[in-house]
């Protein structure tokens, strides 16, 4: 170090023997040359060497004790994030963000009346799961969520949690273990060491293993094998004190209840609500003419495509066909995969580009494409190798005699189609099973028997070919008979009424002797699951004599199956059996749900039953959870009157399920402008009256009967919430953030009975959904009570506008503290030059300043803006922090300006030196803007955070 010291003295000895204009310059130069030399070489050189250095020893430290947690951990979370954020889309080269266009997903159980749960509440109950659901019903897009829900601590109520993404046919096609395919899992994703830490966090409970598709294993000694391997992980966790959690997904058919003694649930994915379906088409974005709103309108009036849009993946392939083509939307599953594979074929040929057209023929493609799928599901594996599919092709176009086509072009537009991905590793996959399997039914098309060779020898490979075998308009009536007979030869009853109910045509004698089979053999009943169950309101000729004594009569589980499946059938003996089951409380919950499947069709049915059975506590709450699931501005309408109820119930029941449909902005309009039909409210307690004095000012409700209606509702939750020994968490869920300060609020009057409640309860702090965030509710609820009552509505009646997140200077303020800062570090030079300790020449140190000022407001005629130059120059030491992009010309002008003002700097510091004592304190300002939160961004400086917690509040639960 001392010849540094020596240098630097050499340095300074050299500078006072210059002249006064040359020091500045050379001095100012100098400083700019050691800050460009350390900012633009020697900082990005160490930054590269220790990138290098680190990618080196990273695979031999990533499992050391400080590095495993604070620097490999983050890595792999980081590179799961990306694996499970993005959905396949065929429509969409690069996928899907799962954020973009996400809704919570549903399950439901037998065990608690098919109540629907949404899976994040599940998450947070339950440690072991099965979750059972039909192709297509968001099985994996479940899993997916609840990776990104731990990777994003949603759960951090119940702790942090590290999720494992497996998909199981990956676990088959290893050969390794489970336990050794987790740590395979991580290794490939970025931790090269993880076995000390799985072990630590499997010790500390915080693994979450999410085992996607059993069904997909589909060789049977291989799935004995997983399974074992899954077997032993339950139980291990469910011995442990901390058990990890576990979910695994399945189509029906793969999982017959071989872990039933390990789960503690067995869940069934359950369809879209017509809300939901609304609430997803919401999610896209659309160009005009095209719109959600007319989107929305086609799925709800057409009510075969509102059935069939209750299934996620058809929904999405109903909202891409909308959205990319000029399709009409079909009336049936089977129509779907048809126009969907035509349209995905021919797409290319929309592009202007000659070169990017399709060069062959849709046909061809897809003739390929079907031999293809059905070979793959023959033995299926989710991936292929491109060496195999090329064989494939150069095998497919010989036996066309089509010498004509390249293979390798006639592969690359089959892939560019979006029916098949190709990996980074260069295998190939379908995009999604279900297509494979829609592929595959035409294919055996007067091949009934290979068909039937193949669904004998497995069953849970093949029953989703026969289905859209036998829905195909093109399959024979006496094909459609072989299956229906090579059922009943295996007693296969859950197949054969699939058939009988998703065929386009059955003979009517079949359908009349399996109505009267099943009515005559009830204990046939609880071997049928929930899609035969179905199937069977689906048949031409509907047995409702079986159907009803399957409600009536059957087991609570056949019950259930049986109240879902009429919700398929629209005729009005079916209605009425719902609309019966609504008053029985073990039917209530899937009788809302068939209810609310006839969409827009139930709200004369919802008006009846409420103006008939006002003093019928139970069934109003049944008919406000069914206009909840419709979630339409019409049946809303219906259930609004209910806010005025007398039954506390009821009030607080529609009061929640409209405040939380007040989130979509279209409705919160229609409300407020007056479009829906209001009636007249009774006279308003003074408690109301005063509510709306303070409150209603921050929503701008419009009339005074929406006033009414919004008070009412807030204090109706705002009462719950005071009298509730516990803090009732599932109430405010998802509630507006304006709506839900104003109950915390009117809930906090009593602030000493509350903070006694508190004390008594010593429960954990309640997290509640605000969009697509968890919010800590108890700290909102200290926040209020840090302040009286009436400190708290004067400040919230004032809140108008939405408040900024940050204090900031903004225009003008920026640039008086900009020419203040410069005045600032000026002021030692300048009383330097007054002590005669520095030649006035010293002040030639301002010329670039001078420079960049007359260029910086060359075009601008007014005198006063030459003070806008050096205002802005004075704030330039917060480029200290900003990463410079020099295609950016932007950039460019910022780095003109940080030189500028290191040529006085240089000076400044210099003369300080020479002064001694307290001057360098003039440096505070310069010193300090390297740390501001913001600068010279859109002409404002940020300083720090608002200290008001009620708009701080607001703005972190709005955004």
């Amino acid at each position: 170090m001392q010849w540094l010291l020596d240098w630097l003295n050499t340095l300074y000895n050299w500078l006072n023997k210059l002249d006064g204009a040359l020091a500045a310059l050379v001095g100012g130069l100098i400083l700019a040359a050691i800050v460009g030399l350390f900012k633009f070489a020697l900082i990005p050189l160490a930054k590269k060497v220790f990138r290098k250095v680190g990618r080196l020893l990273y695979p031999i430290a990533s499992g050391a004790i400080i590095l495993d947690r604070n620097v490999a951990l983050p890595r792999y979370l980081k590179s799961i994030q990306r694996v499970v954020g993005r959905l396949r889309n065929p429509w969409l080269v690069e996928g899907q963000e799962l954020k973009d266009i996400f809704i919570p997903l549903s399950a439901t159980t037998k065990a608690f009346g098919s109540e629907r749960t949404e899976l994040k509440q599940v998450f947070q109950s339950t440690r072991c799961v099965v979750l059972i659901g039909e192709p297509g019903s968001g099985k994996t897009t479940a899993l997916k969520s609840i990776a990104m829900d731990c990777i994003h601590r949603r759960y951090a109520a119940s702790g942090n949690f590290i999720p494992v993404f497996v998909e199981l046919h990956q676990v088959m096609s290893s050969g390794v273990s489970l336990d050794d395919f987790v740590i395979k899992t991580f290794q490939d994703n970025g931790f090269p060491r993880p076995r000390r830490l799985i072990k630590k966090l499997r010790k500390s409970g915080q693994l979450v293993f999410l085992l996607d598709a059993l069904d997909e294993v589909d060789d049977k000694e291989a799935r004995k094998r997983v399974l074992a391997d899954i077997r032993n992980l339950m139980s291990s966790e469910k011995k442990s004190t901390n058990p990890c959690r576990v979910f695994m997904t399945s189509r029906p058919t793969g999982y017959q209840g071989q872990l039933s003694g390990l789960v503690e649930k067995t869940l069934y994915m359950a369809d879209f609500t017509p809300a939901q379906i609304s609430k997803f088409v919401n999610n896209w974005d659309f160009r005009p003419p095209k719109s959600q709103e007319k989107l929305i309108s086609v799925i709800m009036d057409r009510r075969p495509i509102l059935e069939i849009c209750r299934n996620p993946l058809m929904l999405t392939i109903v909202t891409s066909l909308y959205r990319e083509t000029d399709y009409q939307l079909p009336d049936s599953r089977e129509d779907f995969y048809k126009i969907c594979i035509d349209a995905l074929l021919k797409r290319w040929d929309a592009v202007k580009e000659l070169e990017s057209r399709n060069k062959f023929l849709p046909a061809l493609k897809e003739a390929f494409l079907q031999g293809l799928a059905f070979d793959v599901l023959s033995d299926w594996s989710n991936t292929f190798r491109i060496t195999w599919l090329s064989e494939k092709v150069e095998a497919f176009l010989s036996e066309r005699k089509r010498n004509d086509i390249e293979p390798e072009i006639f592969l690359e537009e089959i892939i560019r189609s979006g029916l098949l991905g190709r990996l980074e590793t260069g295998e190939v996959f379908f995009a999604h099973k279900t297509f494979a399997e829609a592929l595959a039914a035409p294919y055996l098309r007067n091949k009934p028997q290979i068909l039937i060779e193949r669904w004998s020898k497995d069953p849970d490979a093949w029953i989703e070919v026969c289905s859209l075998y036998v829905a195909d308009p093109l399959t024979s009536i006496d094909d459609i008979e072989i299956l229906i007979e090579d059922a009943k030869s295996r007693d296969d009853w859950p197949g054969l009424l699939m058939i009988a109910g998703e065929a386009h045509t059955v003979p009517n004698h079949e359908q009349a002797w399996i109505g009267t089979t099943l009515l005559s053999q009830r204990e046939r009943w609880p071997t049928l699951n929930r899609r035969a169950i179905t199937a069977l309101s689906r048949m031409k000729i509907e047995p409702q004599a079986l159907l009803t004594a399957m409600v009536e009569e059957g087991s609570e589980a056949v019950s259930q199956e049986a109240i879902y499946a009429l919700g398929y059938s629209g005729k009005n003996w079916a209605i009425k059996l719902i609309v019966k089951s609504l008053t029985e409380e073990k039917l209530r919950g899937t009788a809302i749900t068939s209810l609310a499947a006839l969409g827009d069709s139930a709200v004369p049915i919802l008006r009846d039953l409420i103006s008939t059975n006002s003093d019928k506590e139970d069934l109003l709450v049944a008919c406000i959870g069914v206009a909840e699931n419709i979630g339409s501005n019409s049946a809303l309408e219906v259930i609004l009157p209910l806010v005025w109820s007398n039954e506390a119930s009821v009030s607080l029941a529609v009061s929640r399920v409209v405040m939380v449909a007040l989130n979509n902005a279209a409705y919160r309009q229609s409300l407020e402008s007056g479009q829906l039909s209001l009636i007249k409210p009774p006279s308003l307690s003074n408690d109301i009256d005063q509510l709306k004095r303070w409150a209603l000012p921050r929503f701008e409700a419009g009339s005074d009967l929406v006033a009414s209606y919004y008070c009412k509702m807030i204090d109706t939750v705002a009462e719950h919430v005071r009298v509730s020994e516990d803090f009732p968490d599932e109430i405010l869920e998802d509630m507006p953030a304006d709506l839900l300060i104003s109950i915390i609020i009117m809930s906090s009057e009593d602030l000493s009975v509350t903070q006694e409640r508190d004390k008594r309860r010593e429960k954990l702090p309640g997290y509640i959904n605000v969009g697509r965030e968890r919010v800590k509710v108890d700290a909102v609820r200290r926040v209020v009570s840090l302040r009286s009552y009436e400190k708290n509505k004067s400040l919230w009646a004032r809140a108008k506008g939405e408040p900024q997140k940050d204090i900031r200077v903004e225009e003008t303020g920026s640039y008086v503290f900009g020419g203040i800062s410069l005045f600032v570090t000026m002021a030692p030079l300048v009383a330097a030059i007054l002590a005669d300790m520095l030649t006035p020449w010293w002040l030639l140190s301002i010329i670039p300043l001078v420079g960049v000022t007359i260029w910086y407001t060359k075009d601008n005629k007014d005198f006063i803006i030459l003070l806008v130059g050096p205002a802005v120059i004075g704030i330039t030491p917060g480029m200290m922090r900003h990463e410079f992009d020099f295609t950016d010309s932007k950039d460019v002008v910022y780095l003109i300006l940080f030189i500028s003002f290191l040529s006085i700097f240089g000076t400044a510091v210099y003369a300080a030196v020479l002064l001694g004592g307290y001057w360098w304190l003039c440096f505070i300002l310069s010193a300090i803007q390297p740390f501001f939160p913001d600068i010279l961004s859109e002409s404002y400086i940020v300083f720090w955070r608002r200290s008001n917690p009620l708009l701080t509040l607001l703005y972190r639960l709005s955004t």
